[in-house]
């Protein structure tokens, strides 16, 4: 048993010999990976919305692809991709 079950049982008032111990535990830590997991995708998606929107946005003040790319530490292939995707 590690420390963190241990913990985890104290916390939750569990017996340290109950036999789902070990299940209940490792439900909770999935649960908080998912959660983590769920959070820092949907951060890297709004980021990724970000940079587009920024790309852009640059793009329709009459910016050129490679002045966007510098800007904003992209490759210029990232760049006209995401203008590319815009035409569509």
């Amino acid at each position: 048993m590690t420390d963190e079950m241990r913990a985890f049982a104290e916390k939750y008032g569990i017996s340290l010999t109950d036999p789902d111990l070990k299940r209940i535990y490792d439900l909770e830590m999935s649960a908080k990976r998912d959660q983590a997991s769920a959070l820092y995708n949907a951060r890297n998606e709004g980021i990724e919305l970000g940079m587009q929107n920024a790309v852009k946005g640059m793009a329709a003040q009459g910016l050129s692809s490679d002045f966007i790319a510098q800007c904003l530490k992209m490759s210029q292939e990232m760049v006209e991709e995401i203008l590319a995707k815009e035409i569509k």
